[in-house]
């Protein structure tokens, strides 16, 4: 099984030419900061036993990461959205755990591939 791919430059690009670099920083720095308050939303809502607010959190992180290219993101965030749209929010947990180390290594990557992102100008 090969490893996932944690991150796609062509969404960037392409926002880019419709929109304008000055844009698409300001996207990227709305998924920096926001990505990880979803994330932390879809916890809140498991550990309530909530989970409308969860799948709701996670529908949100995964259109997000989607439009930057956080691929690894967008799937397992998918995953847990489905699981939350079930009602299954035991079974939540390890995929939320997993998401954390994604959403770890989609926003290194995006500062990396993007470094105005991280700059904060």
């Amino acid at each position: 099984m090969s490893a996932p791919t944690v991150f796609d430059s062509a969404p960037l690009e392409k926002l880019i030419g419709m929109v304008g670099e000055a844009t698409v920083r300001e996207i990227v720095e709305l998924f920096r900061e926001h990505g990880p308050l979803r994330l932390e939303a879809a916890r809140s809502g498991r550990r309530d036993g909530d989970a409308a607010a969860a799948r709701l959190a996670l529908h949100s992180l995964r259109s997000s990461a989607q439009m930057v290219g956080c691929i690894e993101v967008h799937e397992l965030a998918g995953e847990g959205e489905k699981l939350a749209a079930e009602g299954d929010l035991e079974s939540l947990e390890a995929p939320l755990d997993r998401l954390g180390g994604a959403l770890d290594r989609a926003l290194a990557a995006l500062v990396e591939s993007f470094p105005a992102a991280g700059s904060g100008t």
